[in-house]
């Protein structure tokens, strides 16, 4: 599963899980709108859009590198010029991790620390046009995956 499927799993809820409180769903008569009888498998989920921001808190350290090539690579499909990466400010380890991935994929034509309040902890890229990277991309995500398995 991809980042970008766990990211979902785990924004998922139901669009009627905010039940009314227990007095008011028996003064209105409805017992059937009560906690206690919602389904959470009956209903569907609300299914966020991706986004052209990626927050790496939200992942396990060992989960960073997969989830920022699965970003850009969704950035790139979903035809997104700007992204921006949260990696936050700490020593160092994330940032230079995220910067390693920007630097060696073909589709980044730059990047550098974000200007806004979170200063140096979240980086900008801009990334190239749509085009044809695809086999070079293949191969540069294969060796840089050997890379870190050793």
């Amino acid at each position: 599963m991809g980042w970008l499927e766990r990211l979902r799993a785990r924004l998922r809820f139901p669009r009627d899980s905010i039940a009314p409180p227990a007095a008011e769903a028996e003064a209105a008569g409805d017992a059937s709108s009560t906690a206690d009888a919602w389904d959470p498998a009956a209903e569907d989920p609300v299914v966020l859009p991706p986004s052209d921001t990626l927050d790496l808190h939200a992942f396990a350290p060992r989960e960073a590198a997969s989830a920022v090539r699965e970003f850009l690579d969704e950035a790139c499909r979903s035809g997104r010029r700007r992204i921006r990466i949260v990696h936050g400010k700490g020593i160092g380890v994330q940032r230079a991790m995220v910067r390693r991935i920007l630097r060696e994929d073909p589709r980044v034509r730059d990047y550098g620390d974000a200007g806004d309040p979170g200063g140096w902890g979240a980086t900008v890229a801009t990334l190239e046009p749509p085009g044809d990277h695809g086999d070079s991309q293949e191969v540069l995500i294969r060796d840089m995956e050997d890379e870190e398995q050793k």
